[in-house]
């Protein structure tokens, strides 16, 4: 059944009208049978006037007025000098926002709980230190440290800390920190000549312009050259040099090696009047001949061999061959 009126009027509300009985009384109730006294009119007003206060206070405040003698549970909500409390542990007798409620009560109102609308604004508003603890009750605080170091999207990476590390992370050199150009210090540009001139390891012939330097060995299946070839150009202890008509021009040899190899060769050069070197020893062996003019008295003639000996003559002799055909005598001169 509804209820048709309000408690905005309590049962006996003139004071005049209800008294209240003693403890007893209240604690016994009324109990009995026909041989009971029947309840005294101000006390059944006082009893009808206490309940109707009572949910008149529930239904203004939606919680009874606190009183010092209840022994409130955790969880309770009371309201006391126009506040609203809930009771954070048992308690009797503690007052709100007096010396001893920290702990035991918490004030609650229109601050007190979070509003969707606000979006956690109201932590905000509290200060770090509620922010900090918001952040530790939900598990968060490494999750925001990672955060508050994270790299921000609006910087575009210039809120790295050491960007010369960074760039070493990631593996990037010197060129990441050049600018694109032609000149020396730059990174090449698609049009450079140091890009347009370089030469492809793909390439099948290539040409350079002037003398190519190697710091270490250069190896080919074939060499062209169409010049000398030198080895060791400039060292102290001699170079060689391979000529374009095939002779080797080196220090060791003391020349061309084709002298060195003749002059290690048997040589001779026959005749009436020749000679003989041998290749081993380098010892030359002449022989001459020759007779007085004809029909002439010389008694000495002077007999010269092919060649001058390029050290000493060890020795000589001489003799006779025979007479010719006008009578002269015919000599023989080695060495």
């Amino acid at each position: 059944m509804a209820r048709n009126d309000s408690f905005n009027q309590p049962w006996a509300s003139v004071p005049t009208q209800f008294e209240r009985p003693g403890d007893g009384l209240i604690a016994r109730g009324w109990a009995g049978g026909a041989s009971e006294d029947p309840p005294e009119a101000k006390w059944e007003n006082w009893w009808h006037n206490r309940v109707d206060l009572a949910l008149q206070e529930l239904q203004n405040l939606g919680q009874l007025i606190w009183f010092t003698d209840a022994p409130y549970q955790a969880g309770a909500r009371v309201s006391h000098g126009g506040n609203s409390y809930i009771a954070l542990s048992e308690n009797t007798g503690v007052e709100p926002t007096g010396t001893l409620d920290i702990g035991v009560w918490r004030k609650e109102g229109d601050s007190t709980y979070l509003q969707t609308a606000n979006n956690l604004s109201e932590i905000a508003a509290a200060g770090p230190e509620a922010i900090a603890a918001a952040i530790a009750n939900l598990g968060l605080t490494d999750t925001a440290a990672i955060a508050t170091n994270a790299l921000q999207k609006n910087q575009n990476l210039n809120d790295v800390a050491d960007k010369t590390a960074a760039r070493t992370n990631l593996g990037l050199k010197g060129a990441a920190v050049l600018d694109i150009g032609k000149t020396a210090g730059t990174a090449a540009a698609g049009d450079d000549s140091r890009i347009v001139n370089a030469i492809s390891s793909q390439s099948t012939h290539v040409q350079l312009p002037g003398a190519l330097t190697a710091g270490s060995d250069i190896r080919a299946a074939r060499l062209l050259s169409k010049s000398d070839l030198i080895a060791g150009e400039g060292r102290a202890e001699g170079h060689a040099t391979l000529a374009v008509d095939g002779n080797v021009h080196g220090t060791v040899w003391g020349g061309p090696l084709s002298t060195y190899i003749n002059n290690l060769r048997n040589t001779a050069s026959g005749g009436g009047n020749g000679w003989h070197r041998d290749a081993a020893t380098g010892i030359i062996m002449q022989w001459v001949k020759g007779a007085p003019s004809s029909g002439s008295d010389e008694t000495i003639v002077n007999l010269y061999f092919p060649m001058a000996f390029p050290n000493v003559c060890f020795f000589a002799s001489a003799g006779t061959m025979g007479t010719g055909s006008n009578g002269e005598i015919i000599a023989h001169g080695q060495h």
